[in-house]
């Protein structure tokens, strides 16, 4: 079970990963980190995210989740 979540949790950050790369090259994202690297923070952002409104059945994780992607996205970096 464990080898089958790390595949596919590696499939979803390399879908995220490639999504960025796609976004630098046509200019509407700009980031500091490498592409892998914050493909990875995202979906764990996302991850814990999702698990917060679980627990707290509030849905400001998600909010906080979702401006933090956007500012790391921005094109302003």
């Amino acid at each position: 079970m464990r080898g089958v979540l790390i595949h596919g949790t590696a499939s979803v950050v390399d879908k995220i990963t490639q999504a960025i790369e796609y976004a630098i090259m046509d200019g509407s994202v700009k980031i500091s980190e490498e592409p892998k690297k914050t493909a990875e923070m995202l979906y764990k952002m996302w991850l814990g995210a999702t698990l917060m409104v679980k627990i707290t059945r509030d849905n400001q994780a998600l909010i906080d989740a979702y401006v933090t992607t956007e500012r790391v996205l921005s094109t302003k970096n």
